[in-house]
């Protein structure tokens, strides 16, 4: 491999690599975090647990109905509306 090729690619390597940086930033650089998400995941599914969804209904079924996103955003709503009051 030329020097000129191997310049090329480990640049080519560089731009991939800082795109993928770019598109996932960590948590302080990233304006959309929320400390709370993970607690927000848990909560849902332990609800739908106790809902028996995991029991009667399939993946397949799940994801058609959007089961998981559903009641994730509501749980977050409840979340983001008490952060909200709590930086005011």
């Amino acid at each position: 491999m030329s020097r000129m090729n191997k310049i090329q690619r480990d640049n080519a390597l560089m731009m991939n690599h800082f795109g993928f940086l770019h598109e996932n930033a960590p948590a302080p650089f990233n304006p959309e975090y929320k400390p709370y998400a993970g607690k927000v995941c848990k909560l849902t599914v332990e609800f739908l647990q106790e809902q028996g969804v995991y029991e009667h209904m399939t993946l397949k079924q799940r994801q058609d109905y959007d089961v998981y996103r559903k009641r994730y955003d509501k749980v977050m709503a409840k979340y983001e509306h008490v952060h909200r009051l709590a930086s005011h």
